[in-house]
């Protein structure tokens, strides 16, 4: 019995292991019959990874030029100038239709808008704003209400002459000439013995903004302004007046400037944040009282033709300041304060109103990068206008459909920029650069993490001479390569024919800085800018003469100022070019050493803190700026050798792109071109820039006051110009320490940023 049991289970052990063994096989056939792993998604990324080190050239500087097509360009202007389109107005609206259904046609790209609601200034009916001259005898002669029409061009929804955001006021009093309108101009009068008290001011276009020569005209008193555009200012040629338009492009006698007066760029309703709906909004009446510094003009303000001023000029009395003046009119310039025997007085009656709620819309076309979309190159141009608009700004805006249409049709042909590409039609920039500064605002966040540059062309041709391009020092480099990559109409490149034209002269690229659309890019964001235009001869003319003037037509660019659009499609070739450098380059083209050389030639270039005028009050922030000044110069120093220890960085990085080497890491240039963007932000602080809040730049903003001593940084030089006023004020000098300290601050962080140290 004990060996049957034993036998019994020997058996159940072997069937047992012998169904492992079986069941071993079984799994062992199974595992080797299976289908192999999808690794597809793997090798997708491995794939994609691979591909962010591609880095050829998507199209040639001679196919951009093969591309270009002016007569597209022409349909565009003539479509969009054919009617005034003032923000505000019915034909303002349109423009935006006709760039949402533009755009839309277009491969490639996905069309948005973003809305804001903006206050704009406008006149109260038409032609309700004038000046007179009354004499005693009961005789008035009174201003033009409106442009002569030198030409029957049939444009409807024309605005009267006006200087927005400027009240509205009836005046009476004696006139005086006061030249700019600059606090030195008033100071001269005062010299003089001119009453300024009770007085309205007549003064010249240039040397400071419009609203600032009515600020300075309050201050001493007067109760009025009027501005006109003297020939002498490159207007209209001195001793030849006969000459203007329509016979050529010069400003004749009834041409009138429009202009926003507005001290502050954007809502004002709403500083530092986007005019949406749920948005807090200061009121207009709180607004105009602000003095320190001030936003609108107290005293009413408006614009003449040179006829107009030469008859006021014409029944003045008192100094002749004919040599301190160098005007170009064929007349005396007296000082004024009294009238010539006859005359009893001037009258100024000005209407404007701001219209509140006026919907702001910016059109955006978005071409998605095949590699980076994450990061954008934005090019804008605005819509809105004084006028008909035929130069600023509807040359750019016909300039920018071309641009998109030939990036469509590279789309179209296999083409994908690296980086995304982003094109901004902004709204209401006439007004006081609002719609992107809404924009930038409301973006700022994403515009500071993903943007690359912004380029802008406002104004795309204001002349047949050369194009002209200015740029942040980062991009000027950039700027002139474009130049260098695209091949001349004649032959050659357009940079060989940009050094005919500048270099050889010692023109040097300029910052934009506070007059167009980049504005709030550079002074608030802190990101890379470009500008660019085609201009007229320098000796000529330093600008454009029928500015925002009723004048400014079709008929002037097409037969004047662009026979044949020949410097419309130079705009667009180079504008198409700087795009792709910047979109699809893979190390990014900035300049590190020529921000920091532009710092320290600000630096060595400011009046010593020793010389700004201390008082005994202030002694203790005297002695701490002065031994701040000196950490200044050291840091510069040694942001100077990190410059170059970036620059050796990036020469060697490019040279191994440029070999095709095989073992770069896509992620450590992705990394590198990251932290190169971020070098202009380190120059924003929030709270540094006392005189406006909604400006962060301590290097490249706005100055918004007058002085004589040159700090090199505009918040700083804004507080020295106070402080000149108010020198026995210690909080002022306070205020200036502070300031002085946040820029050595700025430029640590500059060097840490330049760093690749970590934490």
């Amino acid at each position: 019995m004990r060996q049957s049991g034993q036998s019994r289970r020997l058996l159940i052990g072997a069937a047992i292991g012998g169904g492992l063994l079986i069941a071993l096989i079984f799994f062992w056939i199974g595992y080797a019959a299976r289908p192999p792993p999808d690794t597809s998604g793997l090798q997708a990324l491995a794939d994609r990874y691979r591909a962010l080190g591609r880095h050829e050239r998507g199209f040639t500087g001679q196919s951009v030029r093969a591309a270009v097509r002016r007569d597209e360009i022409g349909r565009h202007l003539s479509s969009l100038a054919s009617r005034p389109h003032i923000a505000g107005t019915p034909g303002h609206q349109a423009t935006a239709d006709y760039f949402r259904d533009v755009l839309s046609g277009l491969p490639g790209f996905e069309v948005f808008t973003r809305n804001y609601s903006v206050p704009v200034g406008m006149t109260v009916g038409q032609g309700e704003s004038l000046f007179t001259i009354v004499y005693s005898n009961g005789t008035v002669v009174e201003s033009q209400r409106q442009e002569k029409e030198l030409v029957k061009l049939n444009l409807t929804d024309q605005v009267p002459p006006i200087l927005s955001f400027t009240p509205s006021g009836n005046v009476s009093g004696p006139v005086v000439f006061a030249n700019y309108g600059k606090e030195r101009d008033f100071e001269y009068l005062q010299q003089l013995n001119v009453t300024l008290s009770g007085a309205i001011a007549l003064m010249r276009y240039g040397g400071v903004g419009r609203g600032k020569k009515l600020v300075n005209a309050a201050a001493y008193g007067c109760i009025g302004g009027i501005v006109y555009s003297d020939p002498a200012d490159g207007w209209a040629v001195p001793g030849r007046l006969d000459d203007v338009y329509p016979n050529s492009w010069w400003l004749p006698p009834t041409g009138v400037q429009r202009g926003s007066a507005k001290m502050r760029q954007a809502d004002p309703q709403t500083p530092a944040y986007p005019s949406l709906p749920f948005a807090y909004r200061d009121e207009f009446d709180e607004i105009k009282q602000q003095t320190d510094p001030p936003v609108f003009s107290p005293i009413p303000g408006y614009p003449v033709g040179y006829g107009d001023a030469m008859k006021l000029l014409g029944v003045l009395e008192g100094a002749n300041i004919s040599s301190y003046v160098k005007g170009g009119l064929p007349i005396d310039y007296r000082a004024g304060g009294s009238f010539a025997p006859g005359v009893d007085h001037a009258r100024l009656v000005v209407n404007n109103r701001i219209l509140e709620g006026v919907n702001a819309v910016n059109v955006f076309a978005e071409m998605k990068g095949d590699l980076e979309p994450d990061r954008y190159v934005l090019l804008g141009n605005h819509r809105d206008a004084w006028g008909a608009g035929a130069v600023d700004a509807t040359s750019g805006s016909a300039v920018l459909l071309e641009i998109a249409r030939m990036l469509g049709q590279f789309y179209s042909d296999g083409w994908r920029p690296r980086r995304s590409i982003l094109l901004c039609s902004w709204d209401v920039e006439e007004q006081g650069i609002t719609g992107s500064w809404e924009w930038v605002e409301d973006r700022l966040p994403q515009i500071r993490e993903k943007v690359v540059a912004y380029i802008n062309i406002d104004i795309a041709v204001r002349g047949n001479y050369s194009i002209r391009t200015n740029a942040d020092p980062l991009l000027q480099e950039a700027a002139l390569q474009a130049l260098k990559n695209l091949p001349a109409q004649d032959g050659g490149t357009m940079f060989e024919e940009f050094k005919r034209r500048w270099l050889d002269q010692d023109y040097k690229l300029s910052v934009p800085i506070g007059s167009s659309d980049y504005s709030a890019f550079i002074q608030t964001a802190a990101v890379p800018i470009i500008d660019a235009s085609y201009v007229a001869d320098p000796k000529y003319s330093s600008y454009y003469p029928l500015y925002h003037s009723m004048y400014e037509t079709l008929p002037v660019m097409e037969s004047i100022i662009d026979p044949g659009l020949r410097a419309h499609g130079e705009v667009a070739i180079w504008g198409v070019e700087m795009l792709r450098l910047l979109s699809e380059t893979w190390l990014l083209p900035y300049d590190e050493a020529a921000l920091i050389a532009n710092i320290r030639n600000r630096f060595n270039s400011a009046t010593p803190p020793s010389q700004w005028g201390w008082p005994a009050s202030a002694a203790k922030y005297d002695k701490y700026v002065n031994d701040t000044w000196k950490e200044f110069d050291s840091a510069l120093t040694a942001l100077e050798a990190e410059s170059a220890r970036l620059g050796s960085a990036v020469q060697q990085l490019q040279e191994r792109i440029d070999a095709g080497s095989e073992d770069i890491d896509p992620m450590s240039v992705r990394g590198f071109n990251d932290r190169r963007m971020r070098v202009m932000q380190t120059l924003a602080d929030p709270g540094a820039l006392l005189r406006d809040k909604t400006l962060r730049n301590l290097v490249f903003s706005s100055q918004t006051e007058e002085t004589e001593i040159s700090a090199g940084f505009p918040g700083l030089q804004d507080l020295l110009a106070v402080a000149k006023k108010r020198s026995n004020e210690t909080e002022i000098w306070k205020q200036i320490a502070q300031h002085v300290s946040a820029l050595v601050f700025r430029m640590h962080s500059l060097r840490y940023q330049l760093q690749d140290s970590g934490l």
